[in-house]
């Protein structure tokens, strides 16, 4: 809100956060040099560009999908893996109902059948 941008612009406030609100007075001479030194480092930062050609590009693109495909297919590969693991788990696991009990409860299966016996 208003109010806050005013009181965190504010004088007191900026003078407990330890700024002062005085700018020093640059000469000619300073930002000139200040300007330089930004465009040395600029100029230090810009790599050279390594110019490649179209046969390169297309070799290091279709290292790239093949690369994508391999991981695509260990991917695959692990998940199938992790499921037959859990079917074989799960096989071993079945809950063993006596039918007596079962008919007591009411509860004779899964299927689909008319409800109103």
């Amino acid at each position: 809100s208003h109010t806050y941008l005013d009181h965190i612009n504010g004088r007191k406030h900026q003078r407990n956060l330890g700024y002062s609100m005085r700018t020093q007075r640059s000469t000619k001479e300073e930002v000139n040099d200040r300007l330089k030194q930004l465009v040395r480092k600029q100029e230090a930062e810009i790599k050279p560009i390594d110019i490649l050609k179209p046969a390169d590009v297309i070799r290091m693109k279709d290292e790239e999908l093949q690369k994508r495909r391999e991981e695509r297919t260990k991917r695959r590969q692990e998940k199938k893996k992790g499921k037959k693991k859990q079917e074989e788990a799960d096989d071993g696991n079945e809950l063993q109902v006596d039918p007596a009990l079962a008919a007591m409860m009411g509860f004779s299966g899964f299927g689909g059948g008319n409800k109103n016996c």
